[in-house]
């Protein structure tokens, strides 16, 4: 798998899920909630993006809808992603 260069996101446009789609973010809440089927997580520091894949192309983006690829070329080049073909 290669990196994706800038705006070269030919096989990634036909996935049909936008690419300026914005990871979730955690939100301040006095109280957890108490019924069951909730799992709760740390929050960490660190990267929070979303990773998109059509075959062989992926590609890594931040918040801010730049590529984060550069970063982390082991993820680019992990060939163990999964393929969820029509999961939507």
């Amino acid at each position: 798998m290669s990196v994706v260069a800038k705006d070269s996101h030919a096989g990634l446009a036909a996935l049909g899920v936008p690419l300026s789609l914005e990871p979730m973010e955690a939100r301040l809440a006095t109280d957890l909630p108490g019924d069951s089927g909730w799992q709760f997580e740390p929050k960490w520091d660190g990267f929070r993006c979303l990773a998109y894949r059509a075959g062989d192309e992926v590609e890594i983006k931040a918040k801010s809808g730049k590529s984060l690829s550069r970063f982390f070329p082991e993820v680019v080049a992990n060939r163990a992603m999964p393929d969820l073909g029509d999961a939507a």
